[in-house]
């Protein structure tokens, strides 16, 4: 093979590595927005239930081990915590290359509870479960797990 072929076989591989990086990332953060979004602003239909804002705060994002920290940043039932930002999975998805591993998580104490349905009126067929669904449909024959 020439040079030129294997310079032209190396652009192109980093092109498409390239691209791929960036639709996971894009993604991601898809995925991540249908599960940090206030299920009351959005009709129930997805998101996360918000009272005093703990579970809602504590959505993780990691790469290649489960994120195990809390954090205590909390509303009141009147008054829940807006939106949360996307910096820290923007931050976290930067160091993101083929062959990680990416885990969205969420540790506080009841969060398997919630999935599992027992917010029947804010989130009742869980969380994780119903973006996972949604972002399925919108990229068509994507595996998410």
């Amino acid at each position: 093979m020439s040079n030129f072929n294997k310079d032209l076989d190396i652009a192109f591989q980093k092109k498409v590595v390239n691209k791929t990086n960036e639709f996971v990332k894009r993604l991601t953060l898809d995925l991540y927005r249908t599960i940090t979004a206030n299920s009351a602003k959005v009709g129930f239909s997805f998101g996360s239930p918000v009272l005093t804002g703990q579970y809602y705060t504590n959505h993780n994002i990691s790469l290649n081990s489960i994120s195990q920290t809390t954090s205590s940043k909390r509303g009141t039932a009147e008054s829940p915590l807006s939106g949360l930002s996307l910096s820290n999975a923007q931050l976290t998805l930067r160091s993101f290359k083929l062959g990680d591993t990416i885990f969205i998580s969420n540790a506080v104490s009841y969060a398997r509870l919630i999935e599992a349905g027992w917010s029947t009126m804010k989130a009742p067929q869980g969380v994780y479960r119903v973006a996972a669904e949604l972002i399925k449909v919108k990229y068509k024959n994507v595996t998410i797990s």
